[in-house]
């Protein structure tokens, strides 16, 4: 009977040291969205300050069962995989990955685990920025550069590239129509 008291208090103190972790990163969470390191489908005028207080448990109800699967280092390895992968693409925009949050301590009684971020960020006309700033920088510019090459100015493009052809077109046919009318 002792035992099974015993047991059940190290299950409480185990269940209570976990509410602490949660606690505690959710409170990491919380910082993360007010610099906003994280990216939300939601129109700014509706991230009120309640709003932004309950997204880490909405997140954390959310993503359970992918944080059981998954460990931090997993998520880190996965993360710095793919920007190994990809970032010849952005070379021009010279992305950096690196870390966040390195600084927080956490308390002892949580035991031992890290609070750290990744965060990458890349070069946009000479200033470094946030990676999710430089993709809608990036979108942007594609955007002008569609209303730039407007359907007129497409257009003219369009027969100053076909007129050199037609006009050879023209000759040779006009040259051939001539060397089979000498034949005949």
């Amino acid at each position: 009977m002792e035992q099974l008291k015993q047991e059940q208090e190290k299950k409480k103190e185990d269940y209570d040291r976990q509410g602490r972790i949660v606690e505690f990163l959710k409170e990491i969470f919380y910082m993360e969205a007010k610099q906003e390191l994280v990216i939300f489908d939601v129109e700014p005028e509706e991230r009120t300050e309640k709003w932004m207080q309950q997204l880490p448990d909405r997140v954390c109800k959310i993503y359970r069962e992918i944080a059981e699967r998954r460990t931090q280092n997993d998520a880190f390895a996965l993360i710095q995989e793919n920007f190994q992968k990809n970032k010849v693409y952005l070379h021009e925009y010279f992305p950096t990955i690196h870390t966040v949050f390195d600084d927080i301590l956490v308390p002892e009684s949580l035991g031992e685990f890290q609070v750290k971020r990744i965060n990458i960020t890349g070069k946009y006309r000479g200033v470094t920025i946030e990676f999710k700033k430089l993709v809608e920088k990036l979108i942007s510019d594609v955007e002008e550069q569609a209303r730039l090459l407007s359907d007129r100015d497409r257009e003219l493009f369009e027969d100053i590239l076909e007129n050199p052809a037609h006009n050879n077109r023209e000759y040779l046919r006009e040259k051939a129509e001539k060397i089979f009318s000498k034949n005949m």
